[in-house]
């Protein structure tokens, strides 16, 4: 079976200072795959950068050719971004990652 999805859960820290308007030390298990910078939309809108306020729970985010879904966010963040006018979605369901489904049956069967 061709991989094409592997869920990670990330843990991602956002600075409040304008000047850095995305998460910053984004890591998971396999190590950082952000720092503080600015992130570049992906094309057509190359020439922009994401902003807090396209952050929402349930939003897809294309972080340097990896695609990153938002489940949920702690209550700084929450009250962050409700402060500047987002309105939050409720909390989603972390997607089943077929990979470790798989590997799971695997190891039972052993």
């Amino acid at each position: 079976m061709p991989e094409r999805f592997r869920g990670e859960l990330l843990t991602m820290a956002r600075y409040t200072n304008p000047a850095f308007t995305f998460p910053s030390g984004s890591s998971y298990i396999a190590g950082t795959i952000l720092n503080r910078h600015r992130v570049p939309k992906p094309a057509p809108d190359e020439d922009q950068f994401y902003r807090a306020d396209d952050l929402n729970i349930g939003v897809e985010l294309n972080l340097h050719s990896r695609v990153v879904k938002l489940v949920n966010c702690d209550d700084f963040t929450r009250n962050f971004l409700q402060k500047i006018g987002v309105r939050l979605n409720p909390p989603i369901q972390i997607p089943a990652d077929p990979y470790s489904c798989e590997r799971k049956a695997v190891s039972v069967t052993l």
